[in-house]
């Protein structure tokens, strides 16, 4: 085998990469809703937060189109159906949990 060879069946094998996570366990969850704690800073905190931030990531790549590259100029109905997809998994009714959310998905 000469080096040119080797090189090609190098390059046909792909690197297993992973892909953009779907958090179907949170979508497929039913009528239960995640109750998130929040510190004294408004942050959330223990279980419900890891899940919280993936499943806010993995919404806004779905909804929010690359078009878009700064926050301020996503449609105000875009944010409200953003909310209410968050709020359809989620234990959150206070408007500063609503004004926390969308602050954490402007900086995604």
């Amino acid at each position: 085998m000469d080096l040119t060879t080797a090189h090609l069946e190098k390059s046909k094998v792909s690197k297993r990469k992973r892909g953009p996570t779907k958090m179907k366990n949170i979508a497929m969850d039913g009528d239960d809703k995640i109750e998130v704690k929040f510190n004294e800073n408004g942050q959330p905190i223990e279980e419900g937060s890891a899940t919280l931030s993936s499943f806010l990531g993995s919404l806004v790549r779905e909804i929010v189109p690359y078009t878009i590259s700064y926050w301020r100029k996503v449609p105000l109905k875009m944010r409200n159906i953003l909310w209410n997809c968050v709020q359809l998994r989620y234990k959150l009714d206070n408007e500063w949990q609503k004004a926390y959310i969308l602050n954490e998905m402007g900086g995604l």
